[in-house]
């Protein structure tokens, strides 16, 4: 076995495990956000202004107004839930990147180690080398044996 292929089992090894480690931590967290073990990454924040809504109904007319009220209010009960999805989003693209890295380390594994067909078809070669050695060594007893013919 070459030095190189050692390496390359190495770095293999290396690379598979690397990308296990990612992939279970990555696993791990998203299981504890979900069960409420930990926060989820905050991408969006509220403002959390003590500004408050304001409604008012006119009494001649009957129409309601709403004061204060913007798309920021609307949208920002949504943040948590969108936080969620946008962590979970991150949590597969690293999931991704050690199913990748996992990907590389088996190749160069695959890389080191010798192609099955080629080393059954050396040791065909050399079990027939080995009958060919036998039966000279037989032809030559019998020779010895029984005289020249």
């Amino acid at each position: 076995m070459d030095l190189i292929d050692i390496d390359k089992k190495i770095v293999g090894y290396a690379l598979l495990a690397i990308g296990l480690i990612i992939i279970f931590y990555s696993l791990i967290t998203v299981i504890d956000v979900f069960t409420g073990g930990e926060v989820p990454l905050e991408i969006l924040k509220s403002s959390q202004s003590e500004e408050s809504m304001q409604t008012t109904i006119d009494p001649q007319t009957g129409n309601v107004t709403m004061e204060g009220m913007d798309l920021a209010t609307v949208i920002e009960p949504l943040f948590p839930i969108l936080n969620m999805m946008g962590w979970l989003a991150i949590a597969f693209f690293i999931v991704f990147a050690g199913g990748t890295i996992s990907k590389i380390g088996i190749k160069t594994l695959k890389s080191a180690i010798p192609d099955v067909k080629i080393v059954k078809k050396e040791i065909a070669q050399y079990k027939d080398q080995e009958k060919n050695i036998s039966n000279e060594k037989q032809k030559e007893e019998k020779k010895k044996l029984f005289g020249k013919k």
